[in-house]
């Protein structure tokens, strides 16, 4: 049974719209080969709005080209021409032939995540030690801002750059959560913020209080600074050199050669927990130098320690309160060993919004990204966590209810959200319901 002439011609001019918007924007390469078959097959004119592209160092060309100087094979590639057929001329010139020129033109420019994923496995094996390579020591082991041994590297910095211990303390003291790395003369191994002398200042957004013993602070990071220096002087850098990676098969062929070569037995000993609760880095002593205490922060990111050090002015406030300013939440009042980042609490309200993350998940997580390999090393605060997020769930309602800025106590029912739905007085129901719908 035939379709009605008004659908079926509605279907007709949607087809054409469509055939107009794949060549206006897909088909600008593929128009023209399949444009050139067809009129070398079917002896039809090529379209007049073959037009040439801008050129960069002139502008456009004065004259339109009539057809007659498409490229070839080996040219069709030329940006200078855009093939943009009108829809007055696909109605009345080409008809079928173009319509069915426009859908073969969409097949020469559309790609599937086949295509794309064939282009990656000729890259491949270049990206791969691109990534490798990026790993070692790069040839110039200065740091990248003064010429002293740069041993020191950052992950969360852009290009990873080569520090000294000063300028790495200097340049992270207001980025702590960044992680950073050591160059051990053969790898660059895990370390934490506090080895390179980086703190935590109170009551002065982030600065050293000014009444503080900020002296006997420099001249001891001074003389850390000189050690780590005389340290590096003493270690092998070799130049950064790509090993090529080879195969299981090929490994154990290696090993198996050395055995016999060497004769010896394997005595290491496989564990899978270590003996430290940091294995890849030092564990943070209880106080450092100027016997300030070290202070366990949770970050959205990891969890790290860090020595803190009080403002010693006169007029200052509560401990709690110059954490709050550096948008830190304390998990206690009074002697303060933990706290969350705002950052922190806020990422775990949305990921328990959005992907049901719970408490325990969330928290195992931030112990997997501290330390991939033995995440049970890391301090346990769960517990903490979810007491912490109760309470800034509920600052974060009564400051969106606007109850922050005036002293009144939120009544029963002013922290609900309005629904537009549910029957209310005055809303979406009359004065006299009860008695208008009483019957």
């Amino acid at each position: 049974m035939s379709q009605p002439p008004r659908k079926k011609a509605k279907r007709v001019r949607k087809t054409i719209q469509q055939a107009e918007y794949n060549v206006s924007r897909h088909a600008r390469v593929g128009a023209q080969v399949v444009q050139r078959d067809i009129g070398r097959t079917a002896g039809i004119a090529p379209l007049a709005s073959l037009a040439p592209r801008t050129n960069i160092e002139g502008g456009a060309d004065e004259s339109r080209d009539n057809g007659d100087n498409l490229p070839d094979q080996a040219g069709m590639y030329d940006d200078r021409y855009e093939f943009i057929p009108t829809l007055d001329e696909i109605r009345s010139r080409w008809g079928k032939v173009c319509l069915k020129f426009c859908l073969m033109s969409s097949a020469y420019c559309f790609k599937n995540q086949n295509s794309f994923l064939q282009e990656f496995l000729a890259r491949r094996a270049m990206y791969l030690n691109r990534i490798l390579d990026a790993e070692g020591l790069p040839t110039d082991i200065e740091c990248s801002l003064c010429h002293g041994p740069g041993i020191w590297r950052c992950k969360d910095c852009l290009g990873k750059p080569l520090y000294c211990r000063c300028h790495c303390r200097e340049v992270h003291q207001k980025h702590p959560f960044h992680r950073i790395q050591r160059w051990t003369g053969r790898y660059f191994a895990e370390r934490s913020m506090w080895e390179v002398g980086v703190r935590l200042f109170l009551g002065h957004n982030g600065n050293c209080c000014p009444n503080a013993n900020f002296q006997s602070l420099a001249a001891d990071e001074l003389h850390l600074d000189q050690l780590d220096i005389n340290s590096a002087a003493g270690e092998d850098h070799p130049p950064a050199e790509h090993i090529p990676y080879l195969p299981r098969a090929a490994r154990q062929l290696a090993w198996l050669h050395e055995d016999n070569i060497e004769g010896e037995e394997d005595n290491i000993m496989w564990e899978d927990i270590p003996d430290s609760s940091a294995p890849f880095g030092r564990s943070p002593p209880k106080t450092d130098e100027q016997d300030n205490h070290f202070l366990l922060i949770v970050d959205a990111s990891q969890l790290l320690s860090l020595p803190v050090v009080y403002c010693a002015c006169e007029a200052t406030s509560d401990p709690d309160m110059q954490f709050l300013d550096l948008q830190f939440f304390p998990s206690s009042f009074k002697e303060i060993k933990t706290v969350f980042t705002f950052r922190c609490l806020d990422d775990f309200r949305l990921s328990n919004l959005e992907c049901k993350t719970s408490a325990y998940q969330y928290f195992q997580r931030l112990r997997r990204l501290t330390n991939p390999a033995f995440p049970n090393s890391v301090p346990n605060r769960y517990a903490e966590l979810r007491r912490v997020s109760r309470q800034w769930r509920n600052l974060k309602l009564r400051k969106w209810f606007g109850f922050s800025h005036r002293m009144e106590t939120p009544g029963r029912g002013q922290m609900a959200l309005f629904c537009a739905a549910c029957p209310q007085t005055g809303v979406n129901l009359p004065a006299d319901w009860q008695e208008k719908y009483s019957e």
